[in-house]
């Protein structure tokens, strides 16, 4: 059963995903080097995900996984898994 925390926490995991889908280039930019390049992957990863398994899969990546482990994922691997 989710307690307030934990959906307060569910929530800001989600909306953090979502902004991570709508960044733009520039706004990537403005980030250090070793956060856009982990940033860019996990917004590709997701978009693989989100456009080659649906919105439940997409939803499942926000809860397993935090934006910096889901970007430390190689694309070859992501692409495995999206399979």
């Amino acid at each position: 059963m989710l307690n307030n925390d934990n959906y307060n926490y569910r929530l800001r995991t989600f909306l953090s995903y979502q902004d991570l889908i709508q960044e733009s280039d520039f706004a990537l930019r403005k980030q250090s080097k070793q956060s856009r390049s982990r940033r860019s992957r996990a917004h590709t990863i997701l978009l693989a995900v989100y456009q080659t398994s649906g919105f439940k899969a997409f939803i499942m990546y926000t809860i397993a996984a935090s934006i910096t482990k889901l970007g430390g994922i190689p694309l070859s691997a992501a692409a495995i898994i999206n399979k």
